[in-house]
């Protein structure tokens, strides 16, 4: 039902914001020199990995509930 609707970015810190502001975060991971994001959402940027996220029981309560 929500397969390809969860996707992983890396950003940088500077980039933050704005995906906060434009999808919907599940989950912010700092990794060495960036963050890693996973969004949930019908619209995702095209730079979004939908393949190879693993969905998590996370993303689906944000995908039903996260913004109302």
């Amino acid at each position: 039902m929500i397969s390809g609707r969860v996707g992983v970015v890396h950003c940088r810190a500077e980039e933050l914001p704005a995906y906060q502001e434009k999808y919907c975060v599940s989950s912010i991971t700092q990794g060495k020199e960036d963050f890693i994001l996973h969004l949930v959402g019908g619209q995702l940027p095209s730079n979004a990995d939908t393949e190879h996220a693993a969905l998590t029981l996370e993303d689906v309560y944000m995908y039903f509930f996260g913004r109302q």
